[in-house]
Order: C-alpha cells, then structure tokens, then sequence
C-alpha cells in the first residue's frame, strides 16, 4: 500500500511542475489522496484512488445472471412497445 501512495504522490508531483501550480494535500493514506490547487483563482482539485474489486463489497445476489434466474420464469419478455399496458397519466408525458 505504501508504494501506491508513494506512485499517486509522484503522479499529483509531475502534474504540479508540468501544469505550474502549487499543490496543497489535506488528506492521504495508502489507498485515497485528495490536492487542491493553492493559486488564487485556480479551482480545481483532484481525488485519487486505487481500483477496488467490487465482488468485495456486492452481493453475487446483485448479480445479472442471478437476475436473469430470478426473473426467467416470472416476467415474461414483451418484443416492442405495442404490448405496453396503455395507461391514462392524467397528465402529458
């Protein structure tokens, strides 16, 4: 984790000097780092972090092919719009 930190510091370092701007860094840690650009009307700012793997934080019950097994035998497919339920909104979609 240390390298990653230390890879995204070297990265925000070089776009400082090729961009000429002052960086300032509230916040970093191992996987997240946050800077902000010091100049007076400068406005922008940057968020870096390290890809994650989304299987360690979504269920695999979210998952399309749990979806599709879910769902097969209940909804029924509908080819094109002309077997939509018409309906009466009481408005003007």
């Amino acid at each position: 984790m240390a390298a990653l930190q230390s890879g995204q510091t070297v990265c925000m370092r070089q776009y400082a000097v090729l961009k000429e701007v002052e960086l300032a860094v509230p916040y970093s840690e191992a996987s997240r780092y946050r800077a902000y650009c010091k100049a007076k009307k400068c406005k922008w700012r940057i968020h870096a972090s390290r890809e994650i793997d989304l299987e360690d934080y979504v269920s695999s019950y979210y998952s399309v092919a749990m979806f599709r097994t879910e769902y097969a035998s209940s909804v029924a497919p509908m080819p094109d719009k002309s077997l939509w339920q018409k309906v009466d909104t009481g408005f003007k979609l």
